[in-house]
């Protein structure tokens, strides 16, 4: 099986081994009456319309990664240029480490095939006590395919398509998808990036046109990110310092039912 690893040699890129998004059903709109709205219906389309400010302001100001002082920002407390900011989560996972829980939400809208294949994975339990096996400081860290002892999980998904966005970036904090050399070979690792690598793993960097495909951002935790980051690290064989010299488990990975409160 090929080692699914990031291509860049400035550390080196993610490389990994990656199904169908599922399609978001939209209800038939009612016939329109006859003859022109009555009072009662411009009264409710103003309170949609209220609503619908109020769930975006809810959306563009509370569902993305937080400063301290509650603006929103990116996952090292700058200034959010994770992503364009029409595009939110649709849908969260925890994932919980030995080092503590991180919460990830995931850009169904821009990656729907990405997404459900991630969830897909998820809901198979394929995760449970996998492990964070490449730790490269002020790079990434990377998953999803390895037990404690090193050895490489068999893999029963097909891999998926290369689905990138321009509307998302290898900035710190989001999470892609690792893969072979082939852009169409992701299945089930993933990593999350320490710092901005959009001008190495974006389509068109340093690891070449295709780029890894960006679905998600870390929304809390990246304290628990960044811990993992500073693990003590030995050569993993490949020549390169980053294998954990204990191992850092992923004890599960969980749907959510909503976003975090």
């Amino acid at each position: 099986m090929a080692t699914e690893t990031l291509t860049p040699q400035p550390p080196v890129s993610p490389a990994e081994s990656g199904g169908p998004g599922a399609a978001i059903a939209v209800r038939p709109a009612p016939e329109e009456r006859k003859g022109g709205p009555g009072k009662a219906f411009v009264a409710i389309m103003i309170v949609i319309l209220i609503a619908a400010g109020a769930v975006g302001a809810f959306y563009a100001g509370s569902l993305q990664p937080k400063g301290p002082s509650g603006t929103p920002s990116g996952p090292d407390g700058t200034a959010n240029n994770t992503t364009d900011m029409a595009v939110y989560p649709t849908a969260w996972v925890s994932i919980a480490t030995n080092y503590g829980n991180m919460t990830v939400g995931l850009y169904g809208n821009e990656t729907p095939k990405t997404t459900g294949n991630f969830l897909n994975v998820t809901s198979t339990g394929f995760y449970t006590c996998t492990t964070f096996h490449r730790v490269v400081a002020g790079f990434v860290i990377q998953g999803g395919g390895h037990s404690p002892d090193m050895a490489q999980k068999q893999v029963p998904f097909d891999p998926i398509e290369l689905e990138t966005s321009p509307k998302l970036h290898n900035a710190r904090g989001t999470i892609a998808m690792a893969r072979t050399s082939d852009p169409d070979s992701a299945t089930t690792q993933f990593f999350i990036n320490l710092k901005d690598n959009r001008g190495t793993l974006d389509p068109g960097g340093v690891s070449g046109a295709d780029g890894y495909a960006v679905f998600g951002v870390v929304v809390r935790g990246m304290d628990v990110v960044d811990a993992i980051a500073a693990v003590n690290v030995v050569d993993s064989g490949s020549g390169e310092r980053s294998q954990p010299v204990s191992p850092v488990i992923i004890g599960s990975v969980t749907v959510l039912s909503g976003p975090p409160g």
